[in-house]
């Protein structure tokens, strides 16, 4: 994050984005280190997640760029296997059960408008493509993501929840950043605090889930 701070008012973009890098691969090395030993769906995650981070030091080519955000839709998906794998898909009650379908129908509709937005300033379709996807896999991750905790309503539960908002978050300000729909400096700097504060909580949420379960 210091690093952060002094190169990208510098134009320096291959460190600032680098950076970005170094919060997955710490993160990642942290979780096999003294977390998650046994759980590979959220290594996998942090590792197409730093991947992912990696190929946007060529975001300004259309290829990599499409290709940086696929792998960063891959990811989530490994978080998607994680938490299926403790559904135990009860039956919601009735108040759960509408308040999570009107949050999805207006997230869902804030997405498809933060896109259409976006449509504009992106370099190709093929590119537009890929951000769809990864936003779709996130959006998918996000409702599942609330039915495990309605389930569990547990402690690690509502760290993984608040832990993927604050990706969410991070995702967001991280476009509206590098598109400049706000300052793109301020932008980045949000997006790399939410970062870090979601890889955070996913460790203690993986530490908390290693004392109370066997991984697969």
């Amino acid at each position: 994050m210091v690093c952060s701070l002094v190169f990208h008012p510098n134009e320096d973009h291959y460190y600032f984005r680098g950076m970005r890098m170094m919060v997955g691969l710490i993160s990642l090395l942290l979780m096999a280190l003294f977390a998650v030993k046994k759980n590979g769906l959220l290594l996998a995650f942090a590792f197409c997640y730093s991947f992912s981070s990696l190929l946007t030091l060529w975001y300004e080519q259309d290829i990599m760029a499409a290709l940086s955000m696929i792998v960063n839709g891959i990811s989530f998906v490994f978080l998607i296997i994680l938490v299926m794998r403790k559904l135990e898909f009860k039956m919601p009650d009735k108040w759960f059960l509408g308040s999570w379908i009107l949050a999805i129908l207006v997230i869902g509709w804030l997405m498809y408008s933060f896109l259409g937005i976006l449509y504009d300033y992106v370099s190709s379709v093929r590119l537009f493509i890929a951000i769809c996807f990864s936003s779709g896999v996130m959006f998918l991750l996000g409702v599942i993501a609330f039915l495990y905790n309605n389930e569990q309503n547990s402690r690690s539960s509502i760290i993984y929840v608040f832990s993927h908002l604050l990706l969410v978050f991070a995702e967001m300000f991280r476009g509206v950043g590098y598109y400049d729909f706000v300052d793109s400096v301020s932008g980045q700097y949000i997006a790399r605090l939410l970062l870090i504060a979601s890889f955070t909580l996913l460790i203690r949420f993986s530490q908390l889930e290693l004392r109370g379960t066997q991984f697969l």
